[in-house]
């Protein structure tokens, strides 16, 4: 099973702790949002789970726990924006913050139009034929 965090919020920058008590608990219910009745537990274990994917714009506050994720293979699409922070009050400078997070995490870093992370392929089939 792939376990996508990101659809719905960012787990990663706004609830950091409540994703990890999930872990440690082994399970997570989740809503449905087309029909608020519908409650799903799903189980939170390595033989489940093939990899935790996390969508976010601001991986800090996840970063110093990684290691109680590791057990889980993880993948990361981090968004970088050029938005001051009267837009984006809770979002990290991106220049400043690219650089660190790209080296910790495995996954696609999205700035400026570019996809960093995917081979020329996979860009070409996002973008279309590259400019080098």
């Amino acid at each position: 099973m792939i376990l996508n965090t990101g659809m719905r919020t960012d787990i990663p920058a706004y609830f950091s702790k409540w994703f990890l008590n999930r872990i440690r608990e082994g399970y997570v219910l989740t809503r449905n949002p087309y029909n608020p009745l519908q409650v799903t537990r799903y189980r939170l274990d390595p033989e489940v789970v093939d990899i935790l994917c996390f969508g976010t714009k601001n991986p800090g506050p996840l970063l110093p726990h990684l290691d109680e994720i590791g057990k889980f293979r993880t993948f990361w699409f981090v968004t970088m924006n050029p938005y001051g922070r009267e837009l984006e009050p809770h979002v990290p400078y991106w220049k400043k913050s690219g650089g660190i997070y790209q080296g910790a995490l495995p996954g696609v870093w999205a700035e400026g139009g570019v996809l960093e992370g995917l081979s020329d392929n996979c860009q070409r089939q996002v973008y279309g034929p590259l400019a080098h």
